[in-house]
């Protein structure tokens, strides 16, 4: 398990599908990702699609995240290789939680992490109108490399070298 200063961090198990799901079905932090909420059968296909990764590349996936002051779940990080070798980081946050630092707090925890893995670069993407990941990302020493089409949504690719 992974920890930062207020949050606890632990790959995804089944206790968590109920969590990622309320998560996948919200309007508000899915048009970010998906451009609409997903409904209740592709949020568990999605999920399913998570353990997946978690199974056949361990120590890397998708991260459930909670409160370390009551155990509330919050949101979810990432950290996975990609077929070039590059790790992806991604976060996600219900919306209660916005605007009170959690994001850049998930995604610092995720750079930590994957500097423990190997590889030479990381990555992330988001919606080009996500100001504040926007913001964040650059905060954290990432930088737009692209723009353009990401499974059929607008996107902006950064990225961020280890050294």
């Amino acid at each position: 398990m992974l920890n930062s200063k207020r949050l606890t961090y632990h790959f995804l198990s089944e206790s968590n599908r109920k969590d990622y799901i309320e998560l996948s079905m919200n309007a508000e932090v899915m048009r970010y990702i998906t451009g609409r909420p997903l409904s209740y059968e592709e949020a568990g296909a999605r999920f399913d699609k998570n353990l997946q990764v978690i199974a056949n590349q361990p120590g890397t996936g998708s991260m459930a995240v909670h409160l370390k002051s009551n155990g509330h779940f919050i949101g979810c990080g990432k950290v996975v290789y990609l077929e070039d070798g590059r790790i992806e980081i991604g976060y996600s946050l219900l919306p209660p939680f916005w605007g009170q630092g959690y994001g850049s707090e998930i995604a610092q925890a995720c750079i930590q992490y994957a500097r423990t893995l190997h590889t030479h670069e990381l990555m992330a993407i988001t919606d080009p109108v996500n100001r504040p990941s926007i913001k964040i990302l650059e905060r954290l020493g990432f930088e737009l490399y692209k723009t353009g089409d990401y499974f059929g949504l607008p996107a902006a690719f950064f990225k961020h070298p280890l050294g």
